[in-house]
């Protein structure tokens, strides 16, 4: 029955097509043509016919999901909380919550938000990035906080060099092994959705 009650993969891309549209109509071209692309990518995809996984243990909205390189773990962020979970099994491995910012309670449930999440190349440490200004490094195996990286405004995005030994933010590079910041990004604006090209040497970033 749950099979029967989904639309039909034409029905959910002229879903997608109507929202692209509005998009279009009431936003700049350039994340339009993001969104366009994205259409293009994904309208003939096929639809899962079931769940395979649930991870539990958020109490709050979950802003960001990554696959380690192996497929064996997943990482996720809620709000302040970053979670390691074991794919096979759905068992979280470790939570940790370090990106607070300010004495927990309310205030930190509304304005540090974590916001990306995403694994080393090699698959041994992890990234997270927050609205408490900081991105952090943790060791996959012991769910240690490696570094932490003090940027100067709320961080959108985080990932990891190809060779993954320098970290990208919307504002700052870092080095993985020291700490120290390389570089601060002057962005003139807001800018997210930080990339490494694939030998290294460029950042892409989306306004």
């Amino acid at each position: 029955n749950t099979v029967d009650n989904l639309p039909t993969t034409r029905e959910t891309a002229m879903r997608k097509k109507r929202w692209i549209l509005y998009i279009v109509s009431t936003l700049t071209i350039l994340p339009a043509i993001a969104l366009v692309i994205d259409y293009i990518q994904f309208a003939d995809a096929p639809l899962p016919d079931h769940c395979v996984r649930v991870f539990h243990g958020h109490d709050t909205y979950v802003g960001a999901v990554d696959f380690s390189p192996n497929g064996r773990f997943a990482i996720s962020g809620a709000t302040d909380t970053v979670k390691l979970w074991e794919v096979s099994t759905g068992k979280c491995l470790w939570t940790k919550q370090e990106h607070i910012g300010v004495t927990g309670g309310f205030a930190a449930h509304l304005t540090h938000h974590i916001t990306s999440v995403s694994f080393s190349p090699n698959g041994t440490m992890a990234l997270t990035a927050s609205e408490d200004s900081t991105a952090k490094l943790w060791d996959i195996s012991s769910g240690k906080c490696l570094q932490t990286f003090p940027c100067s405004s709320s961080i959108e995005s985080a990932s990891f060099s190809p060779d993954g030994s320098i970290i990208a933010t919307d504002i700052i590079l870092g080095d993985v092994v020291t700490g120290k910041t390389l570089h601060s990004i002057s962005t003139n604006g807001f800018f997210c959705h930080t990339n490494f090209s694939s030998d290294g040497r460029f950042v892409i970033s989306r306004r």
